[in-house]
């Protein structure tokens, strides 16, 4: 089989970007009805929120462009992979592999489809990305898992991403394409505001969608241990408006409120396209107030409602995090570690809230990564010591079914933790 590749090389906001458009060069590694050698569910993937250790952090999108493929869009950050010399012409490439797992369910040992592209990549001093497209078979009126593994051929260095796709109908987000400019997708669906989006829709014969919009701000989660879930909400938007498709069969989209979009082909469907519009620098964490608010986590009501309702809120925080620690240096250890799991949990449990705000994103900030992960389709089980020991705390996670997301998680509460959670907060204190 040839090997067509086609590279564009464009200068974006002073960062240099190469995309790659890869329309075969496929290697084939299983085809379509074998077996992988075992279940997701069945596996520890626990370094999925490993983040502090992954050499490796792609970005990946999906889009259904027909009913019969899909095709997944990647890009990687040049600067995690390493390059090297050739001994011909002395010049420096990197080479890494994409793999994809195509499976039914986190359930099924069953291949879908499955393949290989190996990328290489020539060094520049600049910043760049590599961003590229793969196609894989995924027929309508089913959903899959794809298993998504990326490899630095020359370090070793690996990461293994899970994305849930999403095609029993032509309704749901994957079925909409969300590009940042003319020519580079949109990795998630966080936007910023008052940024002028290009959206395109499966169908091409659509002339216009709906669009409602929420924008209530979220409560935190509650401690583990409280009955009652926080982050409930009734499904009346604030507000609502009509987007008409343009001859280029896309659509603009530029927002300048906080808030989530919801964008639907059919207002009588629940399902579509949600948008997510935070603080303009999400996920990071960097104003006085976005370093507040996490830390109602570790101290109680009244101490934070004092720190709130404190003017100089900056001499006050600080204050916080050196009467803890008990010195400026572990004070500053300790403000690193909290605030950079904050932004973790942004970048792995957002849905329509905030991921800090989120029941795993609490659990994950108090107590830290687990040391064991096992998904299915319904749920996630977090372990924090050993599997089968009686001294581990284990929480489990049920997925709830939402229409604005696939990454909304309830925490199955229990007055069992307790003790262990505030044996965790008082570390903290400590």
């Amino acid at each position: 089989m040839k090997e067509s590749v086609k590279n564009i090389t464009f200068i974006t906001n002073k960062i240099r970007v190469k995309i790659i458009l890869m329309f075969s060069s496929l290697i084939i590694i299983l085809f379509s009805g074998c077996y992988s050698l075992q279940k997701i569910s069945n596996q520890n993937i626990s370094y999925i929120y490993q983040n502090d250790f992954l050499p490796l952090n792609p970005e990946y999108t999906v889009y259904h462009n027909t009913d019969s493929t899909s095709c997944l869009y990647y890009r990687i950050n040049a600067n995690e992979l390493f390059y090297s010399k050739n001994i011909k012409d002395s010049v420096s490439t990197s080479l890494c592999s994409i793999s994809l797992l195509l499976l039914p369910s986190y359930e099924s040992k069953v291949v879908v489809d499955s393949f290989t592209v190996n990328i290489t990549d020539t060094f520049s001093l600049k910043h760049h990305s590599i961003i590229g497209k793969l196609e894989f078979a995924a027929k309508r009126d089913f959903n899959y898992i794809l298993e998504v593994n990326l490899i630095d051929r020359k370090r070793n260095n690996k990461k293994k991403t899970f994305i849930t796709i999403e095609k029993t109908d032509n309704y749901s987000r994957q079925n909409f394409f969300v590009m940042k400019n003319k020519l580079i997708p949109n990795f998630s669906n966080i936007i910023i505001r008052n940024h002028n989006y290009y959206i395109s829709y499966k169908d091409t014969s659509l002339k216009k969608l709906s669009v409602v919009c929420y924008r209530k701000d979220f409560p935190i989660s509650i401690p583990p241990f409280s009955n009652y879930s926080s982050n409930e909400f009734s499904d009346k938007p604030d507000s609502s408006f009509t987007i008409f498709i343009n001859k280029n069969k896309t659509f603009n989209f530029k927002v300048k409120d906080k808030g989530f979009y919801h964008i639907r082909t059919d207002s009588t469907q629940s399902v579509g396209l949600t948008l997510y519009a935070f603080d303009d620098n999400f996920p990071e964490v960097n104003s006085v107030d976005q370093l507040i608010q996490p830390i109602r986590y570790i101290t109680s009501k009244v101490e934070f409602d004092n720190i709130n309702m404190t003017i100089d809120k900056k001499k006050v925080i600080d204050e916080f995090w050196l009467e803890n620690s008990g010195n400026p240096l572990r004070a500053k250890e300790l403000i690193k570690i909290y605030y950079n799991r904050v932004k973790d949990a942004n970048k792995l449990f957002t849905s329509y809230i905030e991921g800090w705000k989120t029941d795993r994103g609490m659990i994950y900030i108090v107590y830290g990564a687990p040391n064991i992960v096992y998904r299915s389709a319904f749920s996630e089980i977090w372990i924090y010591g050993e599997a089968n020991n009686i001294l581990s705390i284990n929480f489990s996670f049920d997925k709830v079914s939402n229409p604005f997301t696939d990454n909304d998680y309830s925490l199955a509460r229990s007055t069992f933790y307790a003790n262990s959670w505030y044996s965790a907060v008082d570390a903290w204190r400590r």
